[in-house]
């Protein structure tokens, strides 16, 4: 881990959680290596959406959040490293709706992962959706959507990072 990125609480806990660091890491090299720019350089959106996703998922696990609850003190949490985020409190319940089932699709991908990196894929995913303005056009979902992976419409059961497809 580059020193220079995170800050020395961050890194602190980055120490103390070798596992969870390692798993932090790969996602962040899994960002720089997304589809290069016209002129054959990196894009970076991808890697700075990860870094934010990343200091997000260490200070939710600093304070033990990264199980839930999934609420407006944790939504705050999210504003202050995502610029712009403020608008999302009016789509609050939205927000965590989306964020499950990017937990749920990410559990089942990376079946080994731990909760931290769960959760970290899931917050660069909600981080894109803010970005591009896109979460208003979630706002009527359900807890039922359509798991690709296996071409059916499921239930998402639980919350977050313990999001699963039902049976």
């Amino acid at each position: 881990m580059e020193k220079d990125i995170f800050s020395s609480a961050d890194l602190n806990w980055l120490n103390k959680n070798p596992i969870q660091a390692r798993s932090i890491d790969e996602s962040l090299e899994d960002s720089l290596n997304v589809n290069p720019l016209d002129t054959g350089e990196p894009d970076l959106i991808p890697y700075q959406r990860a870094l934010a996703a990343a200091r997000i998922t260490i200070e939710a696990a600093t304070k033990k959040l990264i199980k839930g609850p999934y609420d407006t003190y944790h939504l705050q949490i999210i504003s202050e490293h995502v610029p712009g985020i403020h608008s999302t409190e009016k789509h609050e319940h939205t927000f965590w709706q989306l964020f499950d089932h990017h937990c749920a699709c990410f559990s089942e991908e990376g079946n080994n992962w731990p909760k931290e990196r769960i959760y970290m894929e899931a917050m660069k995913e909600m981080i894109r959706l803010m970005n591009e303005s896109s979460l208003e056009l979630y706002a009527n979902i359900n807890n039922e959507v359509a798991n690709l992976n296996i071409g059916i419409v499921q239930k998402i059961k639980g919350k977050g990072v313990n999001a699963k497809f039902a049976d």
